[in-house]
């Protein structure tokens, strides 16, 4: 076991009082917190209140994010038998024009598996859907109804894979748009419903009727004032450098378990840091951030935006709180980036008994410092299959009813959410404390060797050469300790500058001045297009083009890897004789 690890289990307990735990989750739990309505902004004073009463320092930061919400929905089956059927309409939908949008329905079907995300791209040259009204499965991927939208449809209904209807934002932009990005916001109406009525429609087209219905849509989608309250507990001799907790503010409804039980954790993290901050060499900032649905995680894509230069130079992990404390969950999950990952499962299995595989985080909940190369680091709690409140996805813990209006006060566990705050304060007290920062480049070294070997037909043997070489300095900075090192502030700061280099590119498409959009993105992304040459004629235009962008690609990888095995070999000469 990390040595931190063992001097954080071996302090005093931080007493995880319930009595805050539960005033909160009531205090939120009551609030309709879509971002940027009154419910956020009771929640935010709610928060800056208790901030004043612990004595925490805050900052409070006032902007206009682009946020979208979704009003009213309806799709009325006009032939071959009229009816009216409930349904939802989608953050980033388009609204429908006067009278609603009319057109023939047809199913385009996704083979639903166990993941109602699970959405592969239709070939379109086998379905016609131009000028048409899809009928999918499943909750709307946003690239999937991107895909229908541009290959001619007019509007798309989605299935849920239940009986309920349950809220979704379907851009794949993350955060505000830019001028680059904003012809990517959905044109067509895209709304859900329920999956009995979705299967009676699906059930008829598969019976050969002609099926036409009308949608009629309303989402309200410009430029709302929104509030960002973020905590800040000072830490000692490197206190410019932080932990970034955070954790949207905002919900669907009232959204309990996502995430005012997440709320509760962070504000009483932030109680028990700030009491015991004479433990912390390093300090945390806790954001509470806004416009996490209706905005494509667009409080904390501006966080990366405005203190881009600090976060670049001084922060040491993000740890994403989101859906914690759900009623019915047992078994713990570890997402980490690959140089946390021996920190996190350590951790989970001293506090919890539990042992992880561990996984690689996605470009998914509020992740908005991917590109930076902040290693992410989070934990979470599910409900096991085979019980009755096991939902279809994993958000709230995989609940049933996740983004849904029964996600409400009942579906909290008390204690688990006392248990995984105990956990929230120790792994932060664990990357804020020790007096080296506990990354490991061993596990960094070998996964990105594997998967430039993987990557196929580009030649990448310069590449793996380079990764080699780091693993050699992996290898030597696994065996220092504050001992052997002369200045471990200067060692410090080489090892986050090697984290945020090789982070960006192994993880990120943009790197540390965009965002990638809201999709599945590969490690290496940025070489993901290589296995396309396998199809082409390596002579064809189009496979020459190619090449010159993976050739790109390599270059920004290369200055990477060489960045960090530069400064590697620095640290490796610091240490004391």
């Amino acid at each position: 076991m990390i040595p931190i690890l063992v001097a954080i289990l071996a302090a005093p307990a931080d007493d995880v009082s319930r009595a805050e735990l539960t005033e909160t989750v009531d205090r939120l739990g009551v609030l309709d917190r879509i971002s940027g309505n009154e419910g956020e902004r009771q929640a935010n004073a709610y928060l800056k209140k208790k901030l004043t009463e612990y004595g925490v320092p805050f900052d409070s930061y006032e902007m206009e994010l682009y946020l979208s919400h979704p009003m009213s929905a309806s799709v009325t089956v006009l032939t071959p038998e009229p009816a009216k059927l409930e349904a939802i309409n989608h953050a980033f939908s388009r609204s429908t024009p006067a009278g609603g949008v009319e057109g023939e329905l047809v199913y385009i079907g996704r083979n639903m598996t166990a993941d109602p995300f699970d959405a592969p791209l239709v070939d379109y040259q086998d379905i016609d859907v131009n000028g048409k009204i899809v009928l999918d499965d499943g909750f709307p991927a946003p690239y999937r109804a991107f895909a229908t939208e541009r290959a001619g449809a007019i509007a798309q209904i989605y299935i849920n894979p239940d009986d309920r209807l349950h809220n979704m934002t379907v851009t794949t932009i993350w955060g505000a748009p830019t001028p680059e990005t904003a012809s990517l916001l959905p044109r067509n109406p895209i709304v859900a419903m329920r999956r009995p009525d979705g299967d009676g429609l699906r059930d008829r087209l598969a019976r050969g009727e002609k099926v036409r219905v009308r949608i009629d849509g309303i989402v309200d989608t410009r430029w709302r004032k929104t509030e960002l309250v973020v905590a800040r507990v000072e830490g000692g001799a490197e206190k410019e450098k932080f932990v970034l907790i955070g954790g949207h503010i905002d919900s669907w409804h009232e959204g309990v378990t996502d995430n005012a039980t997440g709320n509760a954790a962070m504000l009483e993290a932030a109680r028990l840091l700030h009491r015991n901050r004479d433990r912390l060499l390093r300090s945390v900032r806790i954001a509470w951030w806004p416009g996490h649905s209706p905005g494509r995680y667009a409080g904390s894509a501006w966080y990366a935006d405005h203190f881009f230069s600090d976060l670049r130079e001084n922060a040491v992990a993000h740890i994403n709180i989101d859906s914690i404390g759900t009623r019915s969950a047992t078994r713990y999950s570890a997402t980490h980036m690959a140089e946390l990952e021996r920190f996190n499962l350590d951790l989970i299995r001293a506090k919890t008994g539990q042992e992880q595989k561990g996984s690689r985080p996605g470009k998914v909940a509020d992740e908005s410092f991917v590109g930076l190369g902040i290693p992410s680091v989070r934990f979470s709690k599910s409900i096991p299959e085979g019980s009755p409140d096991r939902g279809v996805a994993d958000g709230s813990g995989g609940s049933w009813w996740w983004h849904s209006r029964e996600d409400s006060r009942d579906k909290v566990d008390l204690d688990l959410l006392a248990e995984e705050t105990d956990l929230l304060v120790a792994m932060t007290e664990g990357l804020a404390a020790p007096p080296l920062i506990p990354y490991d480049f061993r596990a960094t070294a070998t996964e990105m060797k594997e998967k430039l070997e993987s990557i196929e037909p580009y030649d990448t043997r310069n590449l793996v050469s380079l990764v080699e070489r780091f693993a050699a300095h992996a290898e030597t900075l696994a065996s220092v300790s504050e001992k052997t090192v002369a200045d471990t502030r200067a060692f410090n700061d080489g090892l986050i500058h090697i984290s945020h280099a090789l982070n960006s590119v192994y993880y990120s498409r943009s790197g540390p001045y965009d965002q990638d959009s809201n999709e599945l993105i590969p490690r290496f992304p940025g070489l993901a297009i290589a296995s396309e040459l396998a199809h082409l004629d390596r002579g064809s235009d189009e496979a020459r083009f190619l090449e010159v962008r993976l050739k790109r690609e390599e270059n920004r990888i290369e200055e990477a890897l060489r960045e960090a095995i530069a400064v590697a070999d620095a640290l490796s000469g610091s240490r004391a004789r």
